[in-house]
This record gives C-alpha cells, structure tokens and sequence, in this order.
C-alpha cells in the first residue's frame, strides 16, 4: 500500500512540471475516457485549485472538454500557476454544462467553469472517500471489494484514501453518487457520508495535500510548510456496468438499517447510461437508425403483401407510402377528406373506371373506423365522380400529412422531359444554331445513356432533332 510522508513545499523545475503534467493527463483521460479524443465534447472537466496559504493568489478553476495537444499547453499553464504555491488541487466527479447559466436561491450567477448541482450531466466513475483512516484500515475496506470481484483505482490523500470504480458507460443520473454511499454506509464501510452529490470534487492525485498551511484547518502547523504529496496507492482499468456493482453491493449483509430504500435500487436498471466515446455513441445511433429502418421496411414489405391482396385491381406496390397507408383504413374525422383525394387519384393517375373505383373504395371502407358501409361509398364515389375533378388527385390536407406521412409522388411522374438552365434561353440570340443543336444533342445523351464525356459521334451520331 503506497503512501508518502511530508515534504518541505518547493518548485518543481521544467521537467518535473511536465512528468506531472502526463501523469495528470494519463489519470485524467482515465475517468473521463472521453477526453482522450480529438473531438469537441458537450461537456467539460474542472480541476480546481483552493489555496491553503493565505500568501497565495486565486486562481481559476481550469477547464477541459478533451485533452489534445493544445489543451495539454494550456494544462501546464495551469500547473505553473500553483507550482511551490499552497494549494490543494481536486477534479469534480461529474463532467457539467459550461454554457448553462445558474442562478443561486437569491438569483445571483453562479461563477461559469465550476461544476454544482445544477449544471452537472454524467459521471464516468462511482468514487468513496475514506478519511481519516490507516494503510491497514483501508485494506481492509478494500478487501470487501475484492471478494465482491470490484477493482478499484486508489489514491493516497495524505489523510487517509479515495478509491474510484471505473464505469463502463458515462452515467446520466445526479443522485447516483448519494445512492451509492448510502448503500455503502448501510453495507458497513467506513466511507464518507459527504461523497453524496453530483458537486462533489475529489483530490486530484500528483498535486499536494496543504491543509497544514491553512490556519483554519484542524491539520495546520504553526511556521511548517510541509506538504503531503498525493499519490496513486493502486491503478487499474476494469471497468463495471453501474448496475452490477449495486447488485454486488446488495449480497453483503447489512450493517445499517434503513440507510436505502429497496425501491431506489430497483429503478438503477432505468438510469440513463450512454457509451464514453462519441465514436462509440455514433456506432450506437447508426445501429439504432439501421434497426429502425429494418423495421420499417419490413413494415413496408408486410403493408405492400396485404394491399396487394386486398387491391388486385391497384398496382399497390408502385403506389406512394403514405397513400399505402391511406388504402389500408382511415380514422374518422379525415375519412371525408380522404375520399375527396382519393377518387381524382384512381380516376386521373391510376386510370380507374367508375365501377373499379367503387370496388376499390368499397374496400376501403370495410377496413375504416368505423367502417363505412357499401351503400354509402357507392352513393358518395357516384355524387363525387360527377363533378369530373381533372386534377391527379384531391387536396393532402395538413391532418392527413399528419396521420400519413410525407406524401411522393416521383413514381408517377414523367421521365421523358429534359431540364434547361434559363441561362440558355437569356443568351439565345447571341449563341450560333449549331452550338445549340451540340447543347440540345448532349442534355438527350446524358439522359437516355446517362452519358456526361461526349465525342462528335455522340453529338451527331443518330440523335435525331
């Protein structure tokens, strides 16, 4: 078990600036996996410095969203503002919202760059304090993990230890720290109770532990500046599913009573958890969407065999989605309106006659809600064909956009026509025919052989204008 003893607080030199900065680096990017990538994350990081010697300046919390080169400079200028100054240096356990303006309870802005109750999004870690306690004690501690089959990261304070459990997915619940320590406490481990709230900070490990120069704490020592240097007492990279370790946790006798009601462990298996990595909730997304439309298109594929079946007289599978899904029953209240769109449809771009759209509409209602009887849909299609509508189809009003969905009509239209810019038509008198009849002989090119190099023989070849 790692542990160091005092020393004298001194400056460190350029060197020992930067093995501190990769050490840092290297701890960080491990609870926040996130940050090792070269991508800008929604969410930042806070590494806070609170001096301990009266004599020192304030310094700003300093801020990440990754850890690239650029951020790594500007991480060791953080490092050489505190470097031989008294301060203690902690990370907050909860990466937050550094855009979000938070008020406190008498409306005043809270200070952008630190991490509170109210900005605070996901944790990467599940992290215990154990203060004020012996190398032996804490092994102790720790050896219940253990048999529990739970590796954890440890860090010597210089007061006692912080363990950290790494999380295989960031973790998008704010009470899940006051969960798991009252759990903990309830299961007897000698942790502290503070470690509740998604605030909380923790000592960051290859700083310094100055509590002995601040005045107004217990460890203070009149005319020292010793320091405790804060190291890693054991590493690891296992990582754990939140809900297992609750669920490991929940084996051990209780020590406690009434610390955690049974019904809040019970919902861990609906917090939100998302993968670390973007790449990986990309990876997700894409997954979710290709399921999606898999889904979709056998829904397609099961809606196309059903109106087939149900409309032999309709070519049901080269029809639009959305007046598919028309065919197969409308709701009252837009059943009117459907029918209205409907006939010019069968009549004018379908080609029906009026004893098919009849037969067709006939159908059409058995499969409404309610269901529209044969004696109205013959009475109304008659009255409606009278008024020999000539559009393609009637209005899509905004309720059956809702119900149905976009509405394509691409299959149905021409594909024999030949776009021109107007640009050929503004410069028509200045251009000489037979650069026109070239222009002309190309555009019918590209579009029946889907040519777009062309020679003369193509220009001229057995195009006919």
């Amino acid at each position: 078990m790692k542990t160091t003893t005092p020393m004298t607080l001194s400056t460190f030199n350029e060197k020992q600036i930067d093995n501190q900065l990769n050490k840092i680096v290297t701890f960080l990017q491990t609870i926040y996996p996130f940050l090792k990538e070269d991508t800008w994350n929604k969410c930042a990081i806070e590494l806070r410095p609170l001096k301990r010697d009266e004599n020192a300046k304030y310094i700003r919390s300093y801020n990440t969203w990754r850890l690239q080169q650029k951020d790594k400079d500007e991480l060791r200028k953080f490092l050489k503002l505190i470097n031989g100054e008294g301060y203690c240096i902690y990370y907050s356990t909860f990466a937050f919202n550094y855009q979000k303006e938070v008020k406190t309870k008498d409306g005043k802005s809270m200070q952008k760059g630190k991490v509170n109750n109210q900005n605070a999004v996901f944790t990467c870690i599940l992290p215990m304090d154990f203060d004020d306690i012996t190398a032996d004690e804490f092994l102790k501690e720790k050896e219940k993990l253990q048999r529990l089959g739970i590796e954890t990261m440890d860090i010597f304070t210089g007061h006692g230890f912080q363990s950290i459990i790494l999380l295989k997915k960031s973790v998008y619940d704010t009470e899940i720290l006051k969960k798991f320590t009252t759990l903990l406490m309830q299961k007897g481990f000698k942790v502290d109770s503070n470690i509740s709230d998604a605030a909380r900070v923790m000592r960051l490990p290859f700083t310094f532990n100055s509590k002995s120069l601040d005045k107004k704490n217990k460890y203070y020592q009149e005319g020292s500046r010793e320091v405790i240097p804060v190291c890693m007492s054991n590493e690891t990279e296992n990582r754990y599913d939140v809900v297992e370790v609750f669920e490991k946790l929940q084996t051990m006798p209780d020590i406690l009573e009434n610390q955690i009601d049974i019904s809040e462990l019970q919902t861990l298996g609906n917090i939100e958890q998302k993968p670390h990595l973007n790449a990986e909730k990309k990876a997700k997304k894409i997954e979710k969407k290709e399921l999606t439309y898999y889904r979709e298109q056998v829904e397609i594929k099961n809606l196309a065999e059903k109106g087939t079946s149900l409309y032999p007289t309709v070519p049901f599978e080269r029809l639009p989605l959305a007046i598919q899904k028309m065919l197969m029953g409308t709701k009252e209240g837009i059943r009117n309106d459907t029918m209205l769109f409907l006939i010019p449809f069968l009549k004018n771009t379908l080609g029906l006659s009026l004893e098919q759209i009849i037969n067709v509409l006939t159908v059409w209602g058995e499969v409404c809600n309610p269901i529209i009887d044969e004696a109205t849909i013959n009475s109304e299609v008659k009255r409606l064909y009278r008024y020999d509508i000539e559009a393609r189809y009637g209005k899509y009003t905004p309720e059956m956009a809702k119900l149905y969905g976009y509405l394509e009509f691409e299959k149905f239209s021409k594909k024999d026509k030949v776009i021109l810019p107007n640009m050929l038509f503004d410069n028509y008198a200045d251009l000489p025919d037979n650069s026109i009849r070239i222009y002309l002989a190309m555009h019918i090119v590209k579009k029946k052989q889907d040519i777009s190099n062309f020679t003369l023989t193509h220009a001229f070849g057995n195009q006919k204008m």
